[in-house]
This record gives C-alpha cells, structure tokens and sequence, in this order.
C-alpha cells in the first residue's frame, strides 16, 4: 500500500507537471495560429521551445525519482471500435431550438454531420455546448425544429459529469444492467484491469469511485458497444496523463463520427478533427479547426 500510495502521488505531480506544459503548448500555438505579426510568432516559438524543454527537464526529474509501477496498476489498454459510415449523414439538425423554463438556450440550430466527421464543439460557460449534446443523445427534447439520427446508429456519451450512473450499483452490475456482453467473473476482472482497476475493484459500489474513476467506466462501456457516434464532454478533465495519453492514442484509430467539448487545444489538436462548431448567442457557427 505504501508504495501503491508514492506512485500515485508520484503520478498527481506528473500530472500537474504535465499540465503547465501543455497549457504553455495551447497558448504558443493559439498565438502562432491567429496572429500574422512576425514579433508575436516568434515569441510563441520561444514559448514553445521553452515548454520542450521544461517537458524533457520533467522527464529527467521522474527518471531519478521514479517509484516503479505496482503490479496492479497497469498502464490502459484502450481501444474503441466502430463503424465507418463514410458519405451518410448520420445527425441532421434543422431549426432546432432549446429553452429552460423561460431561459433561450439554443436557438434556430441546423447542422449536419457528415459521415464520419471529427468535430470540436466550442463555446464560453454557458453557451449551451452540453445542451446541445444531450439533445442529440436524447436526454433532453427540443421546443421546436427537428432531430434526425440515421436509422440504427450507436452513440456512446461521455458526460462532462457522471451523476446519472446508479450509485448503489458495483461496476459488474452496471454493465448487466445495460445489457453489455455477458462475461464470467475472471474476464470481468481482466477487461477492468484493462482500465487500471484492480481485481476486487469489480465490486466496488460506483458512489464510491473518484470522478477519474467513473470516466474509466465510461470509457470502457463505449468499448464494449462498439459506437458509431462518440460524444465527448470534457473528457479530459478528471483522468491522468497516463489515461489521457491512452485516451488519444484509443482516438486516433477510431474509425467512426466524433462530436468532443474540450478546452484542451493540444487534444483537440491530437483528434485531428475536421471542422469546428461554435455555439455563440445561442446560435451555431461551422467553420474548419485550425
């Protein structure tokens, strides 16, 4: 327990580490990105080169304090199928609109995604970007307009916040109860390693995980459902480096439509989406990301 508790704060001061860098990383790049002034370029330059270098500095402070790995907690091993659905428009929205109570959220929407597209979905605080997606997920109906969604399609939606998953239940009951492949316990227990999960954890009530803790279950749901559509809210927020770095390696095989919320530009970035949409005033812009 002793050494299972270094490697895991070994692990948190990585993760703050590496999230300095990769938000000195976003801002060099956003900077590089929307300014033609050959002064302000050449300064994101030397910010970037200056986050390289903190990057491998960090690389040599780990080196010679690494505590090693438990036995038990693997790094993930993740990967999500899917299904191609080229050409086919798979979403349509057409003068969607959304309020709460007497609050306009969305107004006079239309969109289409095509195929399968990679989108990011941009917006301030309360733009409406979650609305949006739980529309399309079904959580939520419009006031007007209208939704389609090709016939037979599989979402997997990852919440920005996991308050909707049963609480009281153990993790092997909540795949039961969303009618995933059934599995003995011993594959259980080696499909949730697969998620850093060690074997007792399978009995764990889900109220009892962190928040990092429930994404993995997230995660591995949409594994096993093999989506067509992923949507992503936040999806980076409560996972480590480790997880993250699993997480963008799993998406960039993934062969069906994406639609992701992050904040994240160097994520975002590794997606390599196609094109923006930006919800602002409650309507939505498209655009390609740059």
């Amino acid at each position: 327990m002793r050494i299972a508790r270094q490697y895991k704060e070994q692990q948190e001061k990585v993760k703050q580490l590496t999230k300095d860098i990769r938000e000195v990383k976003q801002q060099a790049c956003k900077t590089e990105n929307i300014t033609v002034n050959d002064y302000l370029r050449g300064r994101s330059k030397k910010v970037a080169a200056k986050a390289k270098a903190r990057e491998a500095r960090l690389n040599r402070i780990i080196e010679r304090e690494k505590v090693e790995k438990p036995r038990h907690l693997d790094s993930m091993r993740l990967a999500i199928d899917g299904r191609a659905q080229h050409q086919s428009p798979i979403v349509r929205l057409e003068n969607i609109s959304y309020s709460v109570e007497d609050q306009t959220i969305l107004n006079d929407l239309t969109a289409e995604l095509i195929g399968s597209a990679r989108v990011i979905l941009t917006g301030k605080n309360g733009s409406g970007k979650t609305s949006l997606l739980r529309l399309i997920v079904g959580q939520v109906a419009q006031q007007s307009g209208n939704l389609y969604l090709k016939q037979g399609i599989r979402i997997c939606y990852l919440p920005q916040h996991q308050e909707s998953l049963p609480s009281d239940a153990s993790m092997m009951e909540y795949f039961q109860a969303i009618g995933a492949q059934p599995m003995s316990e011993a594959e259980w227990r080696t499909f949730l390693n697969r998620f850093q999960f060690s074997k007792n954890d399978v009995f764990k009530k889900i109220g009892s995980l962190s928040q990092g803790e429930k994404s993995k279950l997230l995660l591995a749901s949409c594994m096993l459902e093999s989506p067509d559509l992923l949507i992503l809210d936040e999806p980076t927020n409560h996972l480590d480096i480790l997880a993250i770095d699993a997480l963008e390696k799993a998406l960039e095989g993934y062969p069906g439509a994406m639609i992701v919320v992050t904040h994240d530009r160097y994520f975002a970035e590794s997606l390599k989406p196609h094109e923006f949409w930006n919800l602002e005033e409650q309507k939505l812009k498209r655009g390609k990301f740059y």
